[in-house]
């Protein structure tokens, strides 16, 4: 489903170089007694145990509800944060695994991002990196090294998703979005 509100939006393809992904990425919630109280974003799983994503909007859930993250609508829990780059790994069981490259986002690269926007279905915003080495800057509490700007403007509920490059390869991260452009932690 496409999002008139995400810049460089597209309706995935089955030419979609996010094919291999698409089954790995899930919707995070924050619940509390089987019930969700707000959906934060967007993660993928990495490994069939662990889920990777970005910190800030589980950050809010864990302090309220620390037993009160769902990964897929089934419980699970914090294996390890990283504030510092904005991330997150969870303990979640799965099947499907994406892909993660080990080379550095290069500029000029073309990439697609990935996400479950709430109501809105799976999403891809296409672009590409505009710059590296950067540093994401959201004021004392929140100050990220070592980020990438990609252009494509992303909508809330994508926060975590995965940025795919042209062969179905996760290289980074979705951590936020301004007026014209998204940013990414690479991975």
């Amino acid at each position: 489903m496409c999002c008139g509100m995400a810049t460089g939006c597209v309706n995935p393809t089955t030419e979609s170089s996010v094919r291999s992904v698409e089954a790995a990425v899930v919707e995070v919630d924050c619940a509390q007694a089987g019930q969700v109280i707000k959906s934060f974003g967007t993660m993928f799983r990495v490994t069939p145990n662990v889920v990777l994503g970005a910190y800030h909007p589980v950050a809010d859930c864990v302090p309220e509800y620390p037993q009160g993250v769902t990964v897929a609508g089934k419980w699970a829990t914090v294996v390890n944060t990283i504030p510092s780059k904005d991330l997150v790994y969870l303990s979640s069981m799965g099947r499907a695994v994406a892909r993660v490259r080990t080379e550095p986002l290069r500029v000029g690269e073309p990439v697609t991002m990935v996400g479950t926007p709430q109501d809105s279905g799976f999403l891809e915003v296409r672009g590409r990196v505009l710059r590296t080495g950067m540093v994401l800057n959201e004021g004392k509490e929140r100050i990220v090294r070592g980020t990438a700007e990609v252009s494509g403007v992303c909508v809330p509920g994508m926060s975590g998703g995965p940025v795919v490059d042209s062969s179905g390869r996760v290289a980074g991260v979705i951590l936020a979005v301004t007026n014209h452009s998204t940013w990414v932690m690479p991975v």
